[in-house]
């Protein structure tokens, strides 16, 4: 009986083996632990897809065309967003400035490693925290206030001694200034940040 048909007896639970067959038997066993020893001592370590050192490696190696961080907040027109922050919030206007430049934003975030952030600094991918992300948000929402203000003394003249447009006026300052505790704003934003930019390893 060749070891197949021994196989599918023993298989079978059937146990009236003569000594010869069962010698067969554990000897096709015993080349097999072999054959499963030798894979296991020769196997190499792969690092784990998604551990943060490979995700920084691989970001170095294949995504080296963004600006610095910095830089890209100097490249963002932010004037040319204020009317999303005039028409609702400092929210929703920072949110959609961020939506209409991901291409370019140079951060990036892993499904695996929720806390943290990837971001191009210096030449090379680093990681950030959450509480950085958040002083790069507050960056962009000084960054509308500061083109708001460039927008007030270009637009002064219309706005005196006329009510009516005094009353737009410091609806649109008070949306560009936002809320008295920025908390949630910055929270809110980051996240939006964190769903958008998932990298594609």
């Amino acid at each position: 009986m060749d070891i197949d048909d021994l196989q599918t007896k023993l298989l079978n639970g059937q146990s009236d083996f003569n000594n010869g067959e069962l010698i067969c038997i554990l000897r096709t066993m015993a080349q097999k632990i072999n054959l499963l020893e030798s894979k296991l001592t020769h196997k190499t370590f792969v690092p784990k897809k998604y551990s943060k050192e490979c995700t920084l490696d691989w970001l170095n190696e294949n995504e080296t065309q963004f600006c610095d961080i910095d830089q890209w907040i100097n490249t963002i027109k932010f004037e040319d967003y204020l009317q999303y922050v005039y028409q609702n919030n400092l929210e929703q206007g920072t949110i959609t400035l961020l939506k209409e430049n991901l291409h370019t934003l140079p951060i990036k975030t892993n499904k695996k490693n929720r806390s943290d952030y990837y971001v191009f600094h210096n030449n090379s991918w680093i990681t950030w925290s959450s509480d950085k992300i958040h002083l790069f948000v507050k960056k962009c929402t000084l960054q509308f206030l500061h083109a708001f203000s460039l927008w007030s003394l270009k637009n002064q003249s219309s706005f005196i001694e006329n009510e009516d447009k005094e009353q737009v006026y410091l609806l649109y300052y008070n949306r560009v200034l936002g809320p008295e505790k920025c908390d949630a704003l910055y929270n809110n934003v980051r996240k939006f940040i964190y769903r958008n930019v998932f990298i594609n390893m």
